[in-house]
Parts: C-alpha cells; sequence; structure tokens
C-alpha cells in the first residue's frame, strides 16, 4: 500500500492511521511540486507553447550575443590593422619633417 494512502485493516476492518502521522519531507515535497514545472505537464498545451517560446527565445539571445561579439571583435581587429598601416605610412613623412627625434637628441 501506498504510504500516504489510509488503508483498512482486514480483521478489524479499521482505518489504520498510518497516513495522519506521516510527515513528508521538504525535498519530497519541492520535487512534487517541481516535477510538472519541470516536464510542462500542467497547464496544458497554451502553457506548453509558452514554454516553447521562452526556450526558443533564451537560445536565440545566446546564439545572437555570439554573433555580435564576433562581429564586434572582428571590426576592432580591422580597425587596430588599419591603424597600424596608417602609422607605418606616416612614419617617413614623419622623420622627413623632424618631427621624430632621436632619443639622444632629445635629452632623454
Amino acid at each position: 500500500a501506498h504510504p500516504l494512502i489510509p488503508t483498512v485493516a482486514a480483521i478489524t476492518a479499521e482505518a489504520t492511521p498510518r497516513s495522519l502521522h506521516f510527515v513528508m519531507p521538504l525535498w519530497i515535497k519541492a520535487i512534487l511540486v517541481g516535477a510538472p514545472i519541470h516536464f510542462g505537464s500542467f497547464g496544458g498545451n497554451a502553457m506548453r507553447m509558452v514554454y516553447v517560446f521562452f526556450a526558443m527565445t533564451s537560445g536565440a539571445l545566446s546564439v545572437s550575443g555570439f554573433v555580435i561579439w564576433v562581429s564586434k571583435s572582428r571590426t576592432a581587429r580591422k580597425r587596430k590593422k588599419a591603424v597600424r598601416g596608417k602609422m607605418a605610412d606616416a612614419l617617413p613623412e614623419m622623420e622627413a619633417e623632424g618631427s621624430l627625434m632621436a632619443s639622444s637628441e632629445r635629452g632623454t
């Protein structure tokens, strides 16, 4: 017999008080409450559709965040490369103008 269902003694026909004295631990109560929420077995098909919507939204959010991060890092890498190229192109001109002095000329 299940421990939560009162049983009837066969010989005396008295109800046994097993279920009246059984105190369910809190962790079992949490599992019994959480199982229908976890498996989506409450609320019918409308609630399942809500679950599917939130699951797809969270998946799309993480994928779009990754795509944005990759595109920004590529853009930053290209900008850095372009700045390095411009600096390399400008270096001979700056030396010719005399704006770049050797460290011995500056006194350092």
